[in-house]
C-alpha cells in the first residue's frame, strides 16, 4: 500500500496501481487523493501555462482541472494513462476559463478515457525545467487565444480536428484554418528562439 500511493510518477504499480489509487481517491481516503494532487498537479499546472495567457489564468484553469478530476476520478477506467486522461479534462477547462471571459461557454462535458493514439511532439514538461517551459509559452504567446489552444490541443495532446471542433464548438474548417495559420505564426516564432528553433520545422506538419 505504500508503493501504491508514493507521489512519484514513474514506478507506481503501472496501470493496475493508477486504478485502484483513482479507486481509493473517489472514495474517504485522504491519502490517495493527496496522492493523486502530488502526482498530477505539476502536469496540470504545465499545460494550463502553455494554454493560458497569464500565470493568474493559468493558476485558475489549474484549479478548476483539479477539481474536476478529483470529482470524477471515480470514472478512470485505464484505457489511457491516468497523465493523458487528466491532461484531457485540463485542455476542456483552459477552454471554457478562455470562453468564459469572452462571455461564451463552449466546455464539452465528455472525457474520453484513451490516449490520443497519435504522433505528438514532444515539447518540454515538467522534468525540462522553469525557464525551458516558460520560454516555450513565451512563444505560445504571441498567438491569439483560439489559434494557442488549437495548436496545444493537436501538438501537445494529440486531438484529432474533429475532436478540437467539438469541444471548441466550431466547424472542422475554422479548425483546421486556425491550425494552419497557427503553425505558420509559431513556425516563425520558434525559428527565431536560440531554445525551440529545432523545433520549428515540425510545427509546420500538415495539419
Amino acid at each position: 500500500m505504500v508503493a501504491l500511493y508514493d507521489i512519484s510518477w514513474e514506478g507506481d504499480g503501472g496501470v493496475d496501481g493508477e486504478i485502484e489509487l483513482c479507486k481509493a481517491a473517489s472514495g474517504d481516503n485522504v491519502e490517495a487523493r493527496r496522492a493523486l494532487v502530488a502526482r498530477l498537479l505539476k502536469p496540470v499546472r504545465n499545460l494550463a501555462r502553455y494554454l493560458a495567457k497569464n500565470d493568474a489564468d493559468a493558476d485558475d484553469i489549474a484549479q478548476t482541472a483539479m477539481v474536476e478530476i478529483l470529482r470524477s476520478v471515480g470514472s478512470f477506467k485505464g484505457r489511457g494513462t491516468l497523465k493523458s486522461w487528466a491532461l484531457r479534462i485540463t485542455g476542456r477547462a483552459a477552454w471554457a476559463h478562455i470562453g468564459k471571459n469572452r462571455g461564451e461557454s463552449k466546455l464539452v462535458q465528455s472525457i474520453r478515457d484513451d490516449d490520443p493514439g497519435e504522433k505528438v511532439i514532444e515539447f518540454p514538461t515538467a522534468d525540462s525545467g522553469f525557464v525551458f517551459r516558460r520560454r516555450l509559452s513565451e512563444c505560445l504567446d504571441g498567438l491569439n487565444p483560439e489559434r494557442r489552444a488549437v495548436l496545444v490541443f493537436k501538438l501537445v495532446l494529440g486531438y484529432s480536428i474533429k475532436e478540437i471542433a467539438d469541444l471548441t464548438g466550431v466547424s472542422v474548417n475554422t479548425v483546421k484554418d486556425r491550425l494552419r495559420v497557427g503553425r505558420l505564426e509559431l513556425h516563425d516564432l520558434l525559428a527565431q528562439d536560440p531554445v525551440f528553433g529545432r523545433y520549428a520545422d515540425e510545427v509546420r506538419g500538415d495539419g
